[in-house]
């Protein structure tokens, strides 16, 4: 029976996974029960009535009706703490909950090869909550289960779940993070009527399908905060949907607008190019100005970050809006759109003022791009020219080659490219001549030293994805060498844009490095050697990324490891002793 699309966004399903006694210092993964008593005290004083996901699943298809501010909460993992600690919070608060497990893990105190392996309840355990009436249990697909037969699989575990808890049918719900449209079918045939999935997911047709979208709640997140983004997000991905059926009408620019040419000038290889945030605002920088962004890269791109579970490794600089050698103007659709305002017109008025335009939009409908005519899709184009005869607009971004380079678009393409919700925001970019960028050795010698002891002054003005895990500093560089050995051996792949980064960073590390010992007239010879070795060695490093992806090869990816650890390895060797003699130096 088909579902009503509407249920997803009426009825957030709040996710937590494993609960402790109180904070450990250690809360990545893991909420205290003080704080998801917090949540659900919060939910219900606003009003929020909890159901479960089977009362959830009769009102989507129209069997009942919804009750006032409904909400559904999930846990997954089947955890000891599930039992003795949330469970008694249940039955005091009345609050019903459906818990997803692994099967093959109920009653398991400890895993072999998994450290720190966190015990899971018993199937005693289970039936007692079960019984309870508050407490549904059903079934998990492990990352245990990958390379087994999904229908197979989830046929013996409703089987198991069904054997020892005589519980209502255990086959209503099933927890697949990843779940693709054939897979749901699949479970569907297993008798499964929805489908716990990543909020990632997404489309009306799973979500008529009954597919059940999540959203976590972790330690330090407010709950009410996570049922609005639940919501925006919800929307935002069904609006998104519409894009492909709609119909573009060009609303083409005054003559007046479109009569004269206009070309800025352009830094085509940037010293920092991974991303694109890094990549435009340098582009326009280091025009005739290289010597000042030298020192803005000295000063600015020392700090970098990991995150894991994003395979995200990039410098950990601020946003560039703050950044005082740049003039910054942004405007949004719904500004454009309130003030009736041509976006091309606004895009060549820009550039006669000398602004370049750093504008993200549906990639779809832009030549030269990976996913033109494929996928919609936000990306960035950093526009510095225009040719009014061609009526093409000059730009530069990542291409379908994956490389940073210039791209020719009509400008009908950039007009239907920012005529749908995958249009961002257009920023308006040019170099401040008047901001003055120091050259300080005792800040680059506390910056360095904060690196290498891998200390980070996190604050809001970063950039960076949110994440439960994170690594600063060298830490980072350390952890991204020990996590892409273990999941290239594990998933067949290496993440090529964060091994990217990480080469970037080890090449731009080194050139700081050789940069000091220069200017402080430091007494290291071998600086502009190790340098050089660097170069190469990051440059090989990729190479052997690109050819493990392609060809599997165990060895390529023995090298691989090698080279990200000596690049590692030589590193903190150098910054140590330019450390030793610039504290030498100093203290004279």
């Amino acid at each position: 029976m088909m579902m009503e699309q509407s249920c997803a966004n009426n009825c957030p399903v709040l996710l937590y996974t494993s609960v402790v006694a109180c904070d450990n210092g250690d809360m990545r993964f893991c909420t205290t029960i003080e704080k998801f008593e917090y949540d659900m005290n919060t939910m219900l004083s606003q009003g929020y009535t909890p159901i479960s996901l089977r009362e959830a699943y009769k009102c989507s298809i129209g069997d009942a009706s919804w009750p006032s501010k409904p909400f559904c909460v999930i846990f997954e993992g089947g955890y000891k703490n599930n039992y003795t600690l949330v469970f008694p919070l249940l039955k005091k608060l009345n609050i019903p909950v459906s818990i997803f497990i692994s099967t093959d893990l109920v009653g398991l105190d400890k895993y072999k090869g998994i450290k720190d392996f966190c015990p899971h309840f018993s199937w005693m355990e289970a039936k007692e909550m079960s019984d309870s009436g508050l407490v549904d249990i059903y079934p998990l697909w492990h990352p245990f289960d990958n390379g087994r037969n999904l229908i197979e699989e989830a046929g013996n575990k409703i089987a198991l779940i069904n054997a020892h808890l005589k519980c209502r049918d255990a086959s209503l719900a099933f927890s697949y993070k990843d779940c693709t449209d054939q897979q749901l079918d699949d479970l569907h045939r297993c008798g499964v009527s929805i489908c716990i999935t990543n909020f990632s997911q997404i489309t009306s047709k799973r979500i008529c399908n009954g597919a059940f979208p999540t959203i976590s709640v972790n330690y330090t997140s407010d709950v009410m905060d996570i049922v609005d983004q639940y919501r925006v997000h919800y929307h935002n991905a069904l609006e998104k949907e519409l894009v492909e059926a709609s119909v573009v009408v060009y609303k083409k620019p005054s003559n007046k607008i479109l009569a004269d040419s206009i070309f800025l000038p352009i830094e085509k290889n940037p010293m920092v190019k991974n991303f694109l945030r890094h990549a435009f605002p340098l582009s326009v920088l280091q025009v005739d100005d290289h010597s000042k962004v030298e020192r803005l890269v000295l000063n600015d791109y020392i700090e970098v970050i990991y995150k894991p579970w994003y395979d995200w490794f990039d410098y950990h600089n601020n946003l560039y809006n703050s950044w005082e050698c740049l003039d910054f103007r942004s405007i949004t659709a719904d500004i454009l759109n309130a003030n009736n305002i041509n976006v091309i017109e606004f895009i060549i008025n820009g550039l006669k003022a000398g602004y370049y335009s750093d504008i993200w939009l549906d990639t779809y409908y832009i030549p030269g791009k990976a996913r033109y005519n494929e996928k919609h899709m936000s990306h960035g184009l950093l526009i510095f020219g225009y040719d009014s005869e061609k009526q093409v607009f000059y730009a530069e971004s990542y291409s379908d080659r994956e490389r940073y380079e210039e791209l020719i678009v009509p400008i009908k393409a950039v007009y239907m490219a920012c005529s749908n919700m995958y249009f961002m925001h257009l920023n308006l970019i040019k170099k401040n001549d008047k901001a003055i960028v120091d050259y300080d050795i005792h800040a680059l010698y506390t910056k360095l030293t904060e690196y290498i002891n891998s200390i980070c002054h996190d604050d809001n003005t970063r950039y960076s994805k949110k994440s439960t895990q994170q690594y600063y500093n060298y830490d980072a560089t350390v952890k991204f060498c020990e996590h892409i050995k273990e999941t290239a051996e594990k998933k067949k792949y290496v993440h090529m844009t964060a091994l990217y980064g990480f080469a970037e960073h080890k090449r731009i590390m080194a050139w700081r490095l050789n940069y000091i010992v220069k200017r402080e007239k430091l007494p290291y010879i071998d600086m502009e050697s190790i340098y050089a070795c660097t170069l190469k060695l990051a440059e090989r490093a990729v190479n052997l990324g690109l050819k493990y992806n392609f060809t599997k090869n165990i060895g390529a990816l023995g090298r691989l490891i090698a080279s990200v650890e000596k690049l590692c390895a030589d590193e903190k060797k150098a910054i140590n002793n330019v450390l030793y003699l610039l504290s030498e130096k100093m203290s004279l």
